[in-house]
């Protein structure tokens, strides 16, 4: 007997519609596990990005018990002739973000809900929509079935709601980073005048935006990026939204930049770069420094690495929190068929 009712939103029309969006705004608000990667303001930069350059179409699931509302939007992906037509459903976001959470809103949030849930879509979702695989990942909350995957990697986050200031946070730094950190603020004190500054109009940023694609792009040469899709974020995101950019400056000459988000009283470190010239006074390590002392002066309670076990993440954090990983694949003839496809296509590509 079904939990849960499901609904389910397959048109964008409907995505796309002003009460649904303010409904989406709500839920994501209300969600007692609300997390910035759900937004509809970064979700919908994702969305429009990725319609223009893959076959996508909603899957959206809408889950609902009592007084319990389960929020979890999908696209079906139909891959290209490469990937043999592979029909992946995915999460908005899919590798471009961090965590897909389903949002959960109630107000009695135990952890019963979350494995009634997995079955039930586990159940529907075949009856819903013809797929190959369906691939859910950034999931913190494990539960026991063969298709979840163990531990799939980690994120680290730094609780700094009890810290008054971030000289209280420097404190609590190793004596080494602490050090470090004082030193490189002196250094660059002494050139001019260091200062981080953030922007809330996206049409103010233009070239400083223009030049921190342009030094991301250089360290990570191998990190692909859809077209136009942070350009997305900053103007769907920026104006009164989660999104905050920020740069370092000493004088007019900026250091680094970072693209992150605030949210709930979380902010999100996704995205820094650096001014190679100016690497040896370590400016990425102070832009982070001074975000974290600014989220210390807004009230923020965490202050969220994101997933990956970079070592740099130890020195400001002790805290981890594991991520696992759906991997679901079907058992129906068009998948069995095009897996010998896909084995060719890996040898030819």
């Amino acid at each position: 007997m079904s939990t849960f009712k499901f609904e389910w939103i397959t048109d964008w029309e409907t995505v796309y519609s002003e009460p649904f969006q303010q409904q989406w705004f709500r839920w994501c608000e209300d969600a007692a596990n609300s997390h910035v990667f759900f937004h509809p303001a970064l979700c919908m930069a994702w969305i429009e990005t990725y319609r223009r350059i893959r076959n996508i179409k909603p899957a959206f699931c809408i889950a609902r018990f009592h007084n319990i509302t389960i929020f979890l939007p999908l696209v079906l992906w139909i891959q290209n002739w490469r990937n043999a037509y592979h029909r992946l459903i995915v999460p908005v976001g899919y590798s471009d973000f961090d965590y897909h959470d389903p949002l959960v809103i109630t107000k009695n949030f135990t952890d019963e809900i979350m494995p009634a849930f997995w079955v039930e879509l586990k159940h529907f979702l075949p009856l819903k929509f013809y797929f190959d695989s369906f691939i859910l990942d950034g999931l913190r909350q494990y539960t026991h079935f063969p298709w979840f995957s163990e531990v799939a990697e980690n994120s680290s986050f730094a609780s700094i709601g009890h810290f008054s200031n971030g000289g209280e946070f420097l404190q609590s730094l190793s004596t080494k980073l602490r050090g470090d950190i004082r030193r490189q603020i002196r250094r660059l004190q002494q050139l001019g005048d260091l200062h981080l500054i953030t922007y809330d109009n996206p049409l103010l940023l233009e070239q400083s935006f223009a030049g921190f694609m342009e030094r991301h792009t250089q360290r990570w040469l191998k990190a692909y990026k859809a077209p136009d899709f942070h350009h997305n974020l900053i103007h769907r995101g920026l104006p009164n939204g989660p999104v905050h950019f920020s740069e370092l400056k000493v004088d007019e000459h900026t250091l680094s930049w970072h693209l992150g988000f605030s949210y709930n009283r979380c902010y999100y470190y996704y995205m820094p770069a650096i001014d190679t010239e100016w690497q040896n006074y370590s400016p990425g390590k102070i832009h982070l420094f001074k975000l974290i002392e600014n989220a210390i002066e807004k009230g923020t309670d965490l202050f969220d690495f994101l997933r990956g076990e970079e070592k740099y993440k130890t020195g400001w954090s002790g805290n981890t929190q594991e991520i696992y990983r759906i991997d679901l694949h079907q058992a129906n003839m068009g998948s069995y068929f095009k897996k010998p496809l896909l084995f060719i296509k890996k040898k030819l590509f």
